[in-house]
């Protein structure tokens, strides 16, 4: 989507292959069925590559690229065998049952930062890069061909600043759960302001 953004009078569903570019005035909020739901940033670019369910609440495999900007992913805890994975140009996040930030700057690398739960990140898909991070803590990613992570722990300030970035986000976010949404993604775009 391109150019401003309107209030939706209904959720619109996404397929493999959709992608969602969010303007400087426009976010967009993604619902993924038996998984959690997602807030898309301004000025973001956000690629669905695989989105599978099996049965109405069975396993589920969704599989994401960020390009670039910042995501807000909330999620329940994910079924036994569920997938639901980043990838970014500088390493990958897998989610675990959590709420986290997710920041891809397109030059110096991205950034992880865990409100709750568990996130697994790993540098340019380098298993032994691969690091668990957990609440109060942050992920750096750094751009270059040794890819780079280093985890550290957030201030009790950082913790509260992603908490209010958290409810701005999905407060007040609601969407009537019609037939259609309880198997298939779907996005809601929203206007700044």
């Amino acid at each position: 989507y391109r150019g401003p953004s309107e209030a939706l009078e209904a959720p619109l569903p996404l397929k493999e292959g959709s992608r969602i570019v969010t303007g400087h005035d426009s976010k967009a909020f993604v619902f993924f069925p038996n998984a959690g739901q997602v807030y898309v940033e301004k000025n973001s670019s956000l690629t669905v590559g695989k989105a599978r369910q099996k049965g109405p609440k069975g396993r589920v495999h969704y599989e994401l690229s960020l390009e670039n900007g910042t995501v807000y992913s909330r999620f329940d805890r994910l079924g036994d065998g569920s997938i639901f994975h980043y990838a970014t140009p500088f390493g990958s996040a897998r989610v675990l049952g959590t709420d986290f930030l997710l920041n891809v700057q397109k030059n110096s690398g991205a950034t992880v930062e865990v409100l709750k739960g568990f996130v697994g990140v790993d540098a340019q898909g380098k298993e032994e890069l691969s690091q668990r991070v957990g609440k109060g803590e942050r992920a750096l990613i750094q751009a270059g061909s040794d890819g780079q992570l280093l985890i550290t722990e957030l201030s009790p300030d950082e913790e509260s600043r992603l908490s209010r970035q958290f409810e701005h986000a999905f407060g007040g976010m609601t969407i009537k759960k019609t037939k259609s949404f309880e198997g298939d993604l779907q996005i809601v775009m929203r206007r700044e302001g």
